[in-house]
């Protein structure tokens, strides 16, 4: 039951903040797009640095499960991670496991971390 009640509770919450924000229209000029568009970079920096964090983290676990030593791990799954950089946040939320770019990202590391005879 305190579940419940504390569901409510931050339904309720959120419900204010959102008309409390709506209410805080710009009184003149263009400060809704500055809001939004602050909003907006703030949420892809947000966006960039959990992707890069997380798919490094699970990079890394997947790797040295697969018998790859420490150090090999970490400058492949460095340079996967660099290999979305350029993407946007719509194009980073698009990938999956079988998606071209994803298979050009670790074609590319995998050259790159291979020892040279």
């Amino acid at each position: 039951m305190d579940a419940r009640r504390h569901a409510w509770g931050l339904g309720c919450l959120a419900a204010t903040v959102a008309i409390g924000l709506a209410g805080c229209g710009p009184s003149s000029g263009n400060q809704t797009g500055g809001f939004s568009q602050a909003f907006s970079a703030a949420y892809e920096k947000s966006f960039n640095e959990q992707f890069a964090k997380t798919t490094h983290d699970s990079c890394v676990s997947s790797a040295v499960a697969h018998q790859a030593s420490a150090d090999l791990a970490e400058r492949y799954c460095t340079c996967f991670v660099g290999q979305f950089q350029s993407l946007s946040v719509a194009e980073k939320q698009q990938l999956t496991p079988d998606s071209p770019k994803v298979a050009q990202a670790a074609a590319t590391c995998k050259a790159q971390v291979q020892p040279t005879s």
